[in-house]
């Protein structure tokens, strides 16, 4: 693992034990490094911007390569959001998906022509 990214919190915590970043070891690396090259976090509220640098952290120490944030979505991107902050994920129309998830719920993540979607109904489905 490329120890350039701090993927080791200083003390272990209860949230250490809950969220522990642990690179991955799996033979579909390559494809999820291409596919998640970059954060795009539609919204402005504190749970985006929480679940934005977790993100953040998390991704380059399971991929093992930088992550960068990003304001804009194309091929790459990891967009993350709700219906109601992103237009991107309004736009997929996952209104059954998220109906059944419920504001607390988080679907899986959505492959779309261009992005990765990975959403909730509601800000509290990112907690």
């Amino acid at each position: 693992m490329n120890t350039h990214f701090p993927c080791k919190r200083i003390s272990e915590d209860g949230y250490e034990l809950w969220l522990r970043y642990v690179p991955a070891a799996h033979p579909a690396l390559t494809e999820y490094r291409a596919a998640l090259t970059y954060i795009v976090v539609e919204g402005t509220s504190a749970t985006l911007q929480t679940a934005r640098d977790e993100l953040a952290f998390a991704l380059p120490c399971l991929l093992g390569t930088s992550v960068p944030l990003a304001g804009t979505a194309g091929r790459g991107a990891l967009v993350a959001g709700t219906p109601h902050s992103s237009p991107l994920i309004a736009a997929l129309d996952l209104g059954a998906d998220l109906a059944r998830a419920r504001d607390e719920g988080f679907p899986p993540a959505v492959r779309a022509a261009r992005f990765t979607a990975a959403l909730s109904a509601a800000d509290p489905g990112w907690l």
